[in-house]
């Protein structure tokens, strides 16, 4: 499961990198880009503007 993915990344568990780094997917680009390849789907490049 992606669930996995989330814990691996930091995006979720007990201590994440939003803890440490404020800026960590704060347009959350890198839970699209888990969930995307997760699922084999296209995901185009998120970020200011995009999306």
């Amino acid at each position: 499961m992606f669930i996995r993915q989330f814990l691996e990344e930091g995006i979720v568990g007990r201590t994440t990198r939003y803890d440490t780094d404020p800026g960590f997917n704060s347009d959350d680009t890198e839970t699209v880009r888990i969930i995307a390849e997760h699922f084999g789907l296209p995901a185009a490049p998120l970020g200011p503007g995009r999306g």
